[in-house]
């Protein structure tokens, strides 16, 4: 009897809290007053001085009241309407500062813009404008910005960093645009999370931070200088290790292109044989033997699809069957899980191995038993 009277008086005491207390104090952040209420239903009635009123009150709102009042903003299309957005995102407010930046993107009307994400102090938020930004002219304040963000501890910004200059006008500041990735090279390996395995969306975690990023700078390198490959030339000469090998593979790789015309069809695949210089071949032998970054390695090997003859066999059953570098099938994506099933299923998966074994197979002219390992 006790307890039915105890449990009737709690009933009774939450019916209180939720229906006695003021409306003025639950609903407090909710409706902030008629006035902000009737801009946020009619945002095209906004003007300057109406935004300013709503930057006032907008710490007073809660999350879902921000979020309501920063999409009321965007469809205003005024440029103060983009200021109260990136005070949003420099201040301190309970919206997220990723979906306010993804709104202020998408109402600028010059792409340039961006490039007020950048002085953010914010990898997320920079990593959008960067993003944003590929495309755009490169002045000099945005070559300052980017020369900084070469240098990030954050790789994930590097590699957005040269993706802005590999996108950019090819034929304008080549030798600046080189020589920023070369500096931003010599320090990747300072990174806090160079050695940190990341997960590549096709293939799973077999990359370093550090190794996927000089992919990305091997790939920016290749497409800048592509209509002026003799710059590749200096750096072979002027640089050294992990540098040195990228600008080799990125010059392997330029060199194939030039020759692409007078190449000759492979039996049965869709290779073709590329005659390379000999001594950038033995650079390769030396990459793929010797380079303590499974990318670079992974990539020289990968060459030898257009390049390897029936004397570079020894060498490559040497790699198939000897290379070192394993992972364990965890770190894989369920397609690669699913195409190792019928080799093996529960032991460590050798990346290079497996690319040796491709390009020996393409080099016999002999078909291909399931797809090729994309890196």
């Amino acid at each position: 009897m006790k307890l039915k009277i105890l449990r009737i008086f709690i009933s009774f005491c939450l019916l209180l809290i939720t229906c006695i207390i003021p409306d003025t104090y639950i609903l407090a952040k909710h409706k902030i007053n008629p006035e902000i209420e009737k801009l946020l239903k009619n945002p095209e009635s906004m003007d300057s001085k109406r935004i300013r009123i709503i930057m006032l009150k907008i710490k007073d709102m809660d999350y879902q009241y921000q979020k309501k009042t920063v999409n009321a903003l965007c469809l205003t299309g005024l440029e103060n309407a983009e200021e109260a957005l990136l005070e949003i995102i420099k201040g301190d407010y309970e919206i997220s500062k990723q979906y306010v930046a993804g709104r202020y993107l998408k109402i600028i009307k010059d792409k340039y813009k961006a490039t007020n994400l950048l002085k953010i102090n914010d990898p997320g938020i920079q990593n959008r404008g960067l993003i944003a930004l590929k495309g755009c002219e490169i002045d000099d304040e945005l070559f300052e910005l980017l020369k900084n963000l070469l240098q990030a501890d954050v790789l994930n910004l590097r590699r957005n960093a040269v993706g802005v200059l590999r996108h950019s006008n090819k034929k304008k500041n080549l030798e600046k645009k080189v020589s920023m990735i070369v500096s931003s090279m010599k320090t990747v390996e300072s990174s806090p999370n160079a050695e940190k395995m990341i997960s590549v969306a096709t293939i799973g975690r077999i990359y370093t931070d550090a190794g996927y990023t000089y992919g990305s700078f091997i790939m920016a390198i290749s497409v800048l200088t592509k209509e002026d490959p003799d710059i590749l030339d200096k750096y072979v000469s002027e640089t050294e290790g992990i540098i040195r090998d990228c600008f080799i593979i990125v010059k392997v790789h330029q060199d194939m292109k030039l020759k692409k015309d007078k190449s000759k069809p492979r039996k049965r695949i869709g290779y073709k044989l590329i005659e390379i210089n000999s001594s950038l071949k033995r650079e390769l032998y030396r990459i793929i033997k010797k380079s303590r970054i499974n990318f670079l390695r992974l990539q020289a090997v990968t060459q030898f699809l257009t390049i390897g003859t029936e004397e570079d066999l020894s060498f490559l059953k040497d790699i198939a069957k000897n290379d070192p570098f394993n992972i364990p099938p965890s770190t894989l994506t369920h397609r690669w899980k699913n195409e190792l099933k019928g080799l093996a299923p529960e032991a460590p998966f050798y990346p290079v191995r497996d690319k040796a074994e491709t390009v020996i197979k393409v080099i016999k002219g002999e078909p291909l038993p399931r797809p090729l390992f994309v890196e």
